[in-house]
């Protein structure tokens, strides 16, 4: 029943308002306060539900009002609203939007739709400039969410500051983005900016950055080339800060991203039935991109990138740099691993490059005398027949704080060997087999330094010789060593039992123990 003061209309013809530009099909209500009305309001340009119109000179106001924003093309739609407030002034033809989904007390959400873009948002304000044919779009980043309404999208959305629409060409662009969730990634837009295209496709980005995952954040990729496909995958290549075991920084392209579940142990499976799919990405090293896993240590091969582990994996092949050294080195050795640990390599039998054998060590060649003799450090031998002098097995690797090379072996008595590559010096610690094959009848234990700049050796050894003496001829050996020291007044010990390369020389040759029982009835 009407209020005293108001008076209510209902016409089945309806009401023409504002020179017959604006038709409302259902009811008014004229009250001292104005003119109020409800139904369907039709023009040429729009039309607008409301159970709330409220009527002036100038133009109306809608609420909770649901608008259809005609296209050129009949039957098409250039954007539409619903459970939006709508300012239309007739006068200015531009009409101010706002939606109230900051209302908690509003059970339903408002939104602006672009069918042509296949995109809608529930952004707080818009103004749709009648003339011109073009929205401009304002609000919070909080409440500003834009969706993909396209199911080749699968539900991508992402929240934005403002946009603007132009009707005539079906443009979207979207401004104030943050970031775009799509795998497991954010992706970070350069300057806040989404082109939205005709078919609902986002625009190539370039110059973005790469957050993966959304979970660890372990990885930030720059100058991205990427394309967004859907909320489930993307494509394009990026920039990977690489900062090696040394601290040293290097720039990777990585691409081919791929999108798969992956086990906690890294393993990448086939299946992508839980929806849970990870980034991977890849990055091929050649020689001419200069990486190197550690000081001195140049790698080519493959570098992957799986967004829920920390470190990238790597597998490939190093190279010790040593060019200041030609006559070693040189070989590419195969490796596995991550970044986060020193680059380390297995030197045994089964190190080889093309199939022919490496070695750490010094050789003879086969048939010469001592002027044969040469080095080598993970290089091959000159014949597969020179003789092996002194060979190091263990684990290679560097030891930057000391500027040098190593080969360690896992039980400490074994061989020893140390590459100054600043000095050029090589080191050898252990067993030499001088007659160029082991043998019990004479034994060698010592250290030997290779110059490298001058090819000269230095060798400094114990030896013990394995073969039947007289006692009458070992006696009279003794006799004369007495003597000779009497003679001189030479009352100083031959060898003092704690000089540490003796006792080192001694342990190779007797053991530990044994050296220890020695030390002790020497004093």
């Amino acid at each position: 029943e009407p209020q005293k003061d108001s008076m209510a209309v209902h016409s089945e013809k309806g009401f023409e308002f504002y020179n017959g530009s604006s038709y409302l099909k259902g009811s008014i209500v004229m009250r001292t306060a104005g003119l109020f009305g409800n139904g369907e309001l039709s023009r040429t340009d729009s039309d607008i539900a409301s159970a709330s119109f409220k009527f002036d000179k100038n133009g109306f106001l809608a609420e909770k009002a649901q608008i259809r924003v005609k296209a050129d093309e009949a039957d098409k739609l250039a954007f539409s609203g619903k459970n939006v407030d709508l300012d239309f002034n007739i006068q200015q033809s531009q009409v101010r939007i706002s939606s109230q989904n900051n209302d908690f007390n509003s059970g339903e959400t408002a939104f602006l739709e672009f069918p042509s873009s296949s995109y809608k948002t529930t952004i707080d304000k818009a103004l749709w400039s009648i003339k011109d044919k073009v929205i401009t779009m304002d609000g919070s980043l909080e409440n500003s969410v834009f969706t993909s309404t396209a199911p080749h999208q699968y539900g991508l959305r992402f929240n934005g500051t403002g946009a603007r629409y132009d009707i005539k060409s079906k443009n979207l662009s979207i401004t104030g983005v943050e970031e775009i969730r799509s795998a497991d990634a954010a992706i970070q837009p350069a300057g806040g900016k989404v082109f939205v295209k005709n078919d609902g496709k986002l625009d190539a980005f370039t110059n973005a950055t790469i957050v993966a995952d959304t979970l660890n954040r372990y990885h930030t990729l720059t100058n991205a080339g990427v394309t967004i496909n859907s909320r489930l995958s993307y494509s394009g290549n990026a920039d990977y800060r690489y900062v090696n075991i040394s601290s040293d920084t290097f720039n990777i392209k990585l691409g081919g991203f791929e999108f798969a579940e992956v086990t906690p142990d890294g393993r990448i499976l086939d299946s992508k039935g839980s929806g849970r799919l990870s980034t991977i990405a890849r990055a091929s090293i050649s020689e001419k991109d200069q990486v190197y896993l550690a000081k001195k240590m140049l790698y080519v091969g493959q570098m992957t990138m799986l967004a829920p582990f920390k470190n990238l994996s790597l597998r490939g092949q190093v190279l010790p740099d040593l060019k200041k050294y030609p006559m070693i080195g040189g070989s590419w050795i195969n490796y596995a691993g991550s970044k986060s640990e020193n680059v380390t390599i297995n030197i045994d039998e089964s190190l080889k490059d093309g199939g022919k054998p490496l070695y750490v060590g010094l050789h003879l060649k086969y048939g010469a005398n001592s002027h044969g003799l040469y080095p080598s450090f993970l290089s091959m031998k000159s014949s597969a027949d020179d003789y092996d002098i002194f060979l190091a097995r263990g684990i290679f690797g560097r030891d930057e704080p000391n500027q040098r090379f190593y080969v360690k072996p896992q039980n400490e008595s074994d061989n020893t060997a140390e590459f100054y590559d600043d000095q050029g010096l090589m080191v050898l610690t252990g067993r030499f087999n001088l007659l160029g094959v082991p043998t019990k009848v004479f034994e060698t234990v010592g250290k030997a330094t290779v110059n490298l700049d001058s090819m000269k050796y230095r060798l400094e050894t114990m030896m013990l010789f394995d073969f039947p003496l007289p006692i009458p001829t070992v006696q009279k050996m003794g006799q004369n060593i007495v003597k000779t020291n009497l003679d001189a007044g030479n009352s100083n010990a031959a060898i003092e039992p704690d000089d540490e390369d003796f006792v080192q020389k001694l342990s190779r040759i007797i053991g530990k123990t044994d050296t220890e029982k020695y030390k002790t009835n020497s004093q």
